[in-house]
């Protein structure tokens, strides 16, 4: 018993009675604005950057204004997706291209133009960098005639 009472001491050292005590009060800290965890004023956007779609890329030649909605429900489901609106004509392409670019738009996404009749659009995440239309006219094994 005797060692456990001089590893005590050690670490406990006597305190007699007639010694006074320091404590020192500290006041509370409050998390300002900018610190606090919920309910603050900074909020960032979370994204999953594990979302599993990343190799994945959707081709779609639209035929009729009523191929839009898999386009969109694709670009929710953050997915990017190529669109070509060459069979449409010039009145339901321009329709088609805006109810998309909104689509892009609402879900904080981008879009880019290929070629005349060809775009790439983009969920939050993914970003398009350099000129796509640029880019495959430089290469010389690529055609845009579609």
């Amino acid at each position: 018993m005797a060692i456990i009472d001089t590893i005590k001491k050690f670490i406990v050292p006597d305190i007699d009675e007639d010694d006074e005590i320091e404590v020192e009060e500290k006041a509370p800290v409050r998390a300002t604005k900018e610190e606090a965890p919920l309910g603050g004023l900074k909020r960032a956007k979370v994204v999953n950057i594990n979302h599993g779609n990343a190799s994945k890329i959707v081709i779609v030649k639209l035929d009729s204004s009523a191929g839009v909605k898999p386009i969109i429900n694709n670009l929710k489901d953050r997915i990017p997706v190529v669109f070509s609106i060459a069979r449409l004509d010039r009145n339901d392409a321009a329709r088609v291209v805006d109810v998309i670019y909104g689509a892009t738009y609402a879900v904080d996404g981008s879009m880019q133009k290929v070629s005349n009749d060809i775009f790439l659009v983009t969920p939050y995440g993914i970003e398009i960098t350099g000129d796509v239309a640029a880019e495959l006219l430089d290469s010389a094994d690529f055609s845009l005639d579609i």
